[in-house]
């Protein structure tokens, strides 16, 4: 059996911060908890805390890393108390013996290099002949707004299909715009919740292999001297 790895940020990329109505601004310091449940095909059931952090600027050459005019940083997302942990790509996807793994590590930590504007927040795409940008989330958020974004090897569109108010672990969290994402197939589906002032606060997926994961903000954690990541 192959092992794999899940890299808990995809439901957690719509980074947040502190500004009033601001959906999705981020902060260098800043860190969301959140309580992960991962729900195998076979019925089995996996439970662990996520953490997401900004952590520092991207460097190129020793100097901050800039695309388009915007300056890119370093996200950091890890878990916590799941003994095996598995990567998101070949949840969705399973390896070439048409198996799903299990690795058996202690804590993963992986990370995405982000930046954002009034126009969205965008993603590095590192590794290429050419680095790239990508639309991780546009900007500003509204009932009916809808982008695509290419995600482990296919494109899936993102809407926005509500402002609705969603209860997570008891708490009440009032204007929270409602995305839904979805491959072309169907096969890949995601729900995220994204509360103001606070960011993403519970993300709902089912992935092409059966899968489901669901996230729910347990923590957000402002910087002692919050500075806006530009």
């Amino acid at each position: 059996m192959r092992y794999v790895f899940l890299i808990l940020m995809a439901a957690l990329l719509n980074i947040p911060a502190w500004a009033e109505d601001d959906y999705c601004p981020f902060a260098t310091g800043d860190e969301w908890t959140m309580e992960t449940t991962i729900i195998f095909p076979s019925g089995d059931v996996l439970d662990g805390t996520t953490h997401l952090k900004i952590s520092h600027a991207y460097l190129m050459n020793g100097k901050p890393y800039t695309m388009n005019g915007r300056t890119y940083f370093n996200s950091e997302c890890w878990t916590d108390g799941m003994p095996e942990v598995m990567r998101w790509d070949l949840m969705a996807y399973p390896d070439r013996d048409g198996k799903i793994g299990m690795p058996f590590v202690d804590r993963s930590s992986s990370g995405k290099t982000l930046s954002k504007d009034d126009t969205g927040l965008y993603r590095l795409m590192i590794g290429k002949s050419d680095d790239s940008e990508m639309m991780e989330i546009t900007l500003p958020l509204k009932v009916g707004a809808t982008w695509w974004r290419w995600f482990n090897g296919e494109t899936v569109t993102d809407t926005v299909v509500g402002l609705e108010m969603v209860s997570v672990l008891g708490k009440i969290y009032e204007k929270c715009y409602h995305i839904r994402t979805a491959s072309a197939d169907g096969k890949y589906k995601e729900d995220s919740w994204q509360a103001p002032n606070i960011g993403n606060v519970k993300t709902e997926i089912v992935t092409r292999t059966g899968f489901k994961i669901v996230n729910k903000m347990k923590e957000f954690k402002r910087a002692k001297d919050p500075a806006p990541a530009k």
